[in-house]
């Protein structure tokens, strides 16, 4: 999904292993990433799935530039 300035990713985590993990969305953080979250669980016991979100921010270039041709007939 996209938004304003940004960019959602959304996937699935499953528990393979034979124990509980815990989804610490604090690691997940980097200088582009806005927001990091699970639903319903962030504690996983083995077997169970949760939803994963993550915001990120778009890359910014350049602002685009007109290339319509001046009604000024080359006059400025």
């Amino acid at each position: 999904m996209m938004g304003h300035h940004l960019n959602v990713f959304i996937g699935v985590a499953l528990n393979v292993s034979d124990q509980p993990i815990e989804f610490k969305e604090a690691l997940c953080g980097s200088w582009d990433v806005a927001a990091v979250t699970t639903w319903p669980l962030n504690v996983l016991e083995p077997g169970q799935k949760t939803e994963i979100y993550v915001a990120k921010k778009q890359k910014r270039g350049l602002a685009p530039t007109s290339k319509r041709p001046s009604l000024l007939g080359g006059a400025q």
